[in-house]
């Protein structure tokens, strides 16, 4: 199961909330990194107070950075990378 924060709508700290999901196989072109890690930015801040003004839409999980590594490549994805970097 993947978790992940989500929220739906702009405010405070309480409309975060923690779901859990199947997790997806990566499509064509596409690759899947299991994260280890992530932060927090101003940015995160910003956007779930409603306030940047290049949001995506709702629902929307937050974090712009993350490290980890790749645990599955799409089928017949060109690509140099490879599980497990």
């Amino acid at each position: 199961m993947n978790r992940r924060i989500v929220y739906t709508r702009a405010g405070g700290p309480d409309v975060l909330r923690l779901v859990e999901e199947a997790v997806p196989e990566p499509e064509a072109g596409m690759a899947r990194v299991r994260v280890e890690a992530t932060g927090v930015a101003f940015a995160d801040i910003v956007q779930r107070n409603g306030l940047y003004p290049a949001a995506p839409p709702f629902p929307f999980s937050p974090g712009y950075d993350l490290c980890g590594h790749i645990d599955a490549i799409g089928p017949d994805s060109e690509t140099d990378l490879r599980v497990g970097d």
